[in-house]
């Protein structure tokens, strides 16, 4: 929910919101929590970055944003361009190597 506010007080606009599931399994709690919020369109795929595509080319709607990592598995924006449907991406976020989890919270992993 964090992403989607940041996202929204960019001043980000779009009439479909898209989350997709491939980095913490959040896509279908974010959403639903979206839903909830009043954004009726949004949809996740609950897959890799192909059925994201897939689903978006199925509902028929023009332009989506997509709220994702630096880092992606497809290119997304490119895919559905071919069906003549626009993306506005929103990188959100960048996974970085921190090294070994100090003792501490090593311990409590357990």
């Amino acid at each position: 929910m964090l992403a989607l506010k940041a996202v929204l007080a960019r001043g980000g606009e779009a009439g479909t919101l898209v989350f997709d599931e491939l980095d913490s399994g959040v896509g279908g709690a974010t959403a639903e929590a979206a839903r909830k919020a009043g954004y009726i369109n949004c949809f996740s795929a609950e897959g890799d970055a192909r059925a994201l595509a897939d689903l978006a080319r199925r509902s028929g709607i023009a332009g989506f944003l997509h709220a994702r990592g630096r880092d992606a598995a497809g290119d997304l924006k490119a895919w559905l361009a071919e069906s003549g449907q626009q993306v506005t991406e929103a990188v959100l976020y960048e996974a970085q190597e921190t090294g070994p989890a100090p003792a501490s919270v090593a311990a409590a992993a357990r």
